[in-house]
Formats: C-alpha cells, structure tokens, sequence
C-alpha cells in the first residue's frame, strides 16, 4: 500500500539524516491520516485512491507556492518548495503527455452526447485520469476542446 511505502521511506531518511526528505513525507502520512479520520464517520477506510488524492493534493499546494513566492521574487523559499515537491511528486503516477489527454478528453466529450458543459466535462475527464495529469493542462484542454 501507498501508506506503508511512505512509512517505510520515512524510516530510510531518519537513518540518513535527510531532513527535508523526512519532513515532506511526515506531511504526506498527517493528510492522509486527516483524511483517514475524515472517512471513518461514513465508515469507510483510507485507500491507496484516497492516499493519491491526498498527494495530488500535496503536489498542487506547492505549485501553488512555489509560483507565489516566485511572483514575490523569493527564490530562498521556491527552492524549498521545489525540493519537497520533487519528493512528493515520487509518489504520482507517471504523468500522461498531452497527447494522450487531449485524446481522453476528446473521447469525453463525444461520450456525453448533447453539448456538455465545462464542469461536468472536467469532472468526467479528471475522474478518468487520476492525476496522471495537471488540472491546468487539463481545464485548458477541455476549454479548448468546447469553444
């Protein structure tokens, strides 16, 4: 399971003493137990889907950062945003070219009939991929795709 493996991850980078290794994955393992805790009152367990969306989720906050600090022109803090994204993005499915997303949300929107509109298109294709794509490509290719 995704879970084990970052907990055993954690373990190897305390024997190494990588610290910034340690502690991105130490934030991993508290969102996905936050989203364990979450779940329990539908009675339901943390799954290896659940433990993904926690990451993409964990993937997108630091873009998110890391072009903030970017447009505020401080390089010493995207360069931590950077490192522990690069952590993080070790725990992502391969990412698919654009080729390949183009093609998925092509497929979408001629499945769904009638002219489908924005949002439920890029629930459908988001659903499909789980992240194995960014959602800004995504949502650019389905804008594109619909105009």
């Amino acid at each position: 399971m995704l879970l084990d493996d970052i907990t055993q991850e954690i373990h190897k980078s305390q024997i190494a003493k990588d610290m910034v290794r340690v502690n991105t994955l130490r934030l991993l393992l508290s969102e996905a137990n936050n989203r364990a805790i979450e779940l329990r009152p539908q009675g339901k367990t943390l799954s290896n889907e659940d433990v993904l969306e926690v990451i993409v989720k964990e993937a997108k906050k630091h873009k998110d950062s890391i072009e903030a600090y970017e447009n505020a022109k401080r390089t010493d803090l995207v360069n931590e945003e950077k490192a522990e994204l690069k952590i993080i993005e070790e725990y992502l499915p391969k990412q698919m070219s654009e080729d390949e997303v183009e093609k998925i949300v092509s497929e979408t929107i001629a499945g769904m009939g009638a002219t489908p509109d924005f949002g439920t298109v890029m629930r459908e294709v988001m659903s499909k991929l789980k992240g194995q794509a960014d959602g800004k490509v995504v949502s650019e290719m389905v804008k594109k795709a619909l105009s």
